[in-house]
């Protein structure tokens, strides 16, 4: 019986990708699950996409289209990345582009090794530690402007707990309206 991992969903205008290894030859499939219709359908990624997949690539929402980071570590020493854009999903078709790192990246990175959590909605890379560290940051890389932001998340000490494991969500809205109370 073969054994599949399932990695990284995330919710794109209704659709459910995740990604599916097949642990005994080393291949994977990304899974697409349209919510609306309740009907599955594949991708099959080629060459250095699957490559990327295997090896720790992240699926992102970029502007609204299915991406995949590959690079599954960076550090000071990082210079630029590839990011694959699903053009057509039809033809499965994906643009692959090469970004190069701000010149500032060094300097705000510093000796932390990050991962690539996703993309917000306004096209922010954001990186995440690896590993827990206290004070925790979460970094912020702006392809626009060429800039790199990095923020401290207060509230979170990480140095009491040796198997502390923390998730990143990205675009959390909560209500924070006031509401009348009713007597």
């Amino acid at each position: 019986m073969p054994s599949y991992t399932i990695l990284q969903p995330i919710c794109i205008n209704g659709v459910l990708y995740y990604i599916s290894i097949k642990s005994s030859t080393e291949t994977c499939v990304i899974v697409c699950f349209d919510v609306r219709s309740e009907s599955f359908s594949f991708l099959k990624p080629k060459g250095d996409l699957n490559g990327a997949l295997l090896n720790g690539g992240t699926l992102v929402n970029y502007n609204g289209k299915l991406g995949c980071v590959f690079q599954s570590i960076f550090t000071e020493k990082s210079t630029s990345f590839k990011l694959w854009v699903l053009e057509d999903v039809e033809k499965e078709e994906w643009s692959d582009r090469i970004y190069l790192l701000p010149a500032v990246w060094k300097n705000v990175v510093r000796k932390a090794e990050l991962s690539c959590v996703g993309v917000t909605r306004t096209n922010d890379i954001v990186f995440s530690s690896d590993d827990p560290a206290y004070p925790f940051y979460l970094y912020y890389l702006n392809l626009e402007r060429n800039t790199v932001v990095r923020v401290e998340i207060q509230g979170i000490d990480t140095s009491k707990s040796m198997s502390w494991e923390y998730f990143t969500c990205l675009d959390h809205v909560e209500d924070v309206k006031l509401y009348r109370k009713c007597f």
